[in-house]
């Protein structure tokens, strides 16, 4: 019975390795087979890039029609430098296209040939040209959450309140202008106040379904960031030890 039971086991297990094994080799082989090429963009340049150029790969017939229709030559960029930019990885190297078009504004540098997110495609190009047509050379992010590579422009980000919990960021719209002042720590809304409090009696706070009991806890007793995000109930703790006694060993 034992012989039997250990001869089970170690089919199991030498099934499992093989599995494992097979699963390993086909992702392996997969990602080697990858075209990490530009592929049909591979000599594209800022006024060159062509939407047609890539149209027919595209199943779905109404965005295969937009990228054979649009009119990509109106967004041609004619002055640009090459820039290069070292990797971690040994023997990498990243380029991209500088455009400097504004020299006393900040620069966009748009990097391209990033597989697999880009695939070189040409969508980066009419990215640089529509703001470079509206004069901005740089694009400043405000939001209530955290982000990632903004530290080269001046961006505000953690807004408090956030808009989840009836933040005044949620009235914010399309097309609306705003000031911001760094040194005095200010963002003002133009708007008039009574669009102001038009808005603020239409916002509509999200219903939020927590996925796990942490989410839960976390919501329901952290606060905003304009204080710390710390446990709403943090005062009743401090300085615990003196005045509570020394908490049980939790292990």
């Amino acid at each position: 019975m034992k012989k039997k039971i250990f001869i089970t086991l170690a089919i199991i297990l030498l099934a499992g390795f093989i599995a494992y094994a097979s699963a390993g080799y086909y992702v392996a082989n997969s990602i080697l087979k990858i075209d990490h090429s530009c592929g049909w963009h591979e000599d594209a340049l800022p006024n060159t890039w062509s939407t047609k150029i890539d149209a027919h790969e595209y199943s779905n017939l109404s965005r295969s029609r937009l990228r054979e229709n649009f009119p990509s030559t109106e967004y041609h960029l004619d002055e640009w430098d090459n820039v290069y930019f070292p990797s971690r990885e040994n023997g990498v190297q990243l380029n991209g296209w500088l455009f400097n078009y504004f020299a006393d504004r900040p620069i966009v540098i748009v990097v391209h040939g990033i597989f697999p997110n880009g695939k070189c495609k040409p969508e980066s190009n009419l990215i640089a040209s529509l703001l470079i047509k509206q004069g901005i050379n740089a694009l400043p992010t405000l939001g209530d959450g955290r982000q990632s590579g903004t530290s080269e422009s001046p961006s505000i980000l953690h807004v408090s309140p956030e808009s989840a919990v009836g933040g005044d960021l949620a009235i914010v719209r399309t097309g609306d202008k705003m000031t911001i002042d760094l040194n005095k720590r200010r963002v003002d809304l133009l708007i008039s106040q009574s669009e102001f409090k038009k808005r603020r009696k239409k916002k509509k706070l999200l219903k939020i379904d927590n996925q796990t009991p942490w989410q839960e806890i976390f919501r329901n007793t952290v606060g905003q960031l304009e204080d710390g995000a710390c446990i709403k109930s943090r005062s009743q703790y401090l300085d615990v030890a003196t005045k509570k006694g020394i908490p049980r060993n939790s292990h």
